[in-house]
């Protein structure tokens, strides 16, 4: 942990790694801006943008000055063009959720936030949303240890996607409501995906 010289808030330190990880979320969320637009605008549900593990929104890459935004910034930057209606944002530490949503706010953007562990916000969180929007969740915990099964099997919307980030692993559901996980080999080592 350390204080971002540019906005005096908390900042995390993350790896390196992070860089490709946040390229894929913006890609991600480039591509499904078509499908977003149907939800959004007068007398429609909306999009969501949930991200149980959100870290302070800023983050150090480790052993190097470079500061960078992290997933919350990131997701909101990308969706930009066609916006998320409602973030959803949660972390363990009150001061990374306090972090999170001031530099949404200073971005012109609004959130959402709950502070404790993502088994039990999860649930806050599912009771907070509107069955007839869309949902995108991204899990991106601090080790595969910290995503007990319990959040992935929570309560999910009618209409919901997800993107799970564990190390180097990435994985998607392929139908809501119907999670699978399995484990393959990929750049050396064991991925545990949703399938």
């Amino acid at each position: 942990m350390g204080v971002d010289p540019q906005d005096k808030l908390v900042l995390s330190e993350v790896g390196e790694w992070t860089l490709e990880k946040h390229a894929r979320l913006r890609r991600y969320i480039d591509i499904s801006r078509k499908v977003r637009q149907k939800f959004n605008g007068p007398g429609k549900a909306g999009a969501t943008f949930i991200d149980l593990y959100c870290g302070p929104g800023r983050s150090r890459i480790a052993g190097t000055d470079k500061i960078i935004d992290g997933s919350p910034i990131v997701a909101y930057e990308a969706a930009r063009t066609v916006p998320f209606t409602a973030l959803h944002l949660a972390d363990v530490e009150e001061a990374n959720c306090e972090a999170a949503l001031a530099r949404i706010r200073a971005r012109g953007g609004e959130a959402k936030v709950y502070v404790g562990p993502a088994e039990e916000t999860v649930e806050r969180v599912c009771s907070a949303l509107d069955p007839h929007a869309l949902h995108f969740a991204f899990l991106d915990p601090f080790g595969l240890g910290a995503l007990p099964f319990s959040v992935i099997t929570a309560p999910q919307p009618v209409r919901a996607d997800g993107h799970a980030h564990t190390c180097q692993c990435h994985g998607f559901p392929a139908e809501p409501g119907r999670i699978r996980l399995r484990q393959e080999q990929r750049h050396g080592s064991i991925c545990t995906r949703v399938a």
